[in-house]
């Protein structure tokens, strides 16, 4: 798949994470990830909403370099099909060309990955969304 590199953080804290690389995967500054079987990082796929990291702060080519500063908070700006969108929504992942839809919720938030920023009451194909790395970090016992 080819993308830009391209820096989608507008504001905020970032809360950077460094995590290795699947082998073999090339990952772009600002795409979404997930934790690959749950140890190296692989772009999203909308299936894997629940285990959203968090956005990639820079390139990945083949791995090189093996690990790579992830962000987990902060305000991002994200592609998205024409739509509205209500501030503090809920969005998700939706497929493999790193855009995001609204869910049309305000409470529950079911397998979101942020919450939109700002309030779009005419369609846009560009939205502000507040990172929310959902990933359960679980204290061996």
């Amino acid at each position: 798949m080819s993308r830009e590199s391209r820096d989608r953080h507008c504001y905020g804290e970032t809360n950077p994470i460094y995590i290795p690389v699947t082998a073999d995967t090339s990952i772009k500054t600002g795409d979404m990830v997930t934790m690959g079987a749950g140890v190296d990082l692989a772009p999203l796929a909308a299936a894997e909403n629940t285990s959203f990291v968090g956005v990639v702060m820079q390139d990945s080519v083949s791995a090189d370099p093996a690990t790579i500063r992830v962000a987990t908070s902060g305000v991002f700006e994200f592609d998205c099909e024409a739509d509205t969108f209500l501030a503090f929504e809920f969005v998700k992942y939706v497929d493999n060309a790193q855009k995001v839809v609204g869910t049309n919720d305000l409470t529950t938030g079911d397998d979101a990955i942020g919450r939109v920023w700002k309030r779009y009451s005419s369609n846009t194909t560009r939205v502000l969304v507040k990172i929310d790395n959902v990933i359960k970090v679980t204290r061996p016992t």
